[in-house]
């Protein structure tokens, strides 16, 4: 990787589900590919919404962007920052909580929907099944059931080659 001193020449940042109601049908975000770069982290960023309803996030891995083989991705790892009971404010949480489950292909947090919410999930390009191929990923939200506003990103690191920006991420 080459040396790089601003944040947005060694990371890329891909939009993965626009901001929306998450209730209704499932969300499946945009594919990226980790043809280029080392990791990335995934980010799921909720609104307050209904008591229960809580997200089920499942993070999905392909040999390509149209969705080739697609097959669910185990993980471990999630950090979160949950704004307090019924709160809205996640600018009051500084610190990270971090989770780690037994490898499993989604998470939910029974705490979601009373509160704002933002989960990430790092996942290394190492961890997708690439010895039959697979170097593209999507985070899949299922639907909560009542109103809950959300959005997801991705936010890739470690470009495995010196460019002037133009490494693509949502393209194979």
């Amino acid at each position: 990787m080459a040396n790089r001193s601003k944040f947005l020449q060694n990371h890329n940042i891909a939009g993965g589900i626009t901001p929306l109601d998450l209730n209704g049908a499932a969300e499946n975000a945009d594919y990226i590919s980790l043809k280029n770069y080392e990791g990335v982290v995934i980010c799921l960023y909720t609104g307050v919404g209904t008591g229960g309803d809580d997200i089920v996030m499942t993070l999905q891995q392909a040999t390509d962007v149209s969705d080739s083989g697609a097959k669910n991705l185990l993980f471990t790892d999630i950090y979160q920052k949950n704004a307090t009971a019924g709160g809205t404010d996640l600018s009051a949480i500084s610190l990270w909580t971090h989770t780690v489950q037994t490898a499993a292909t989604n998470y939910t947090n029974a705490a979601m929907a009373e509160n704002a919410s933002l989960i990430c999930i790092e996942i290394k390009a190492s961890q997708l099944d690439t010895a039959n191929n697979f170097d593209c990923l999507r985070l899949e939200v299922d639907n909560p059931g009542n109103a809950m506003i959300g959005c997801a990103f991705y936010i890739l690191y470690g470009p495995k080659v010196a460019t002037d920006l133009s490494l693509d991420a949502i393209t194979d």
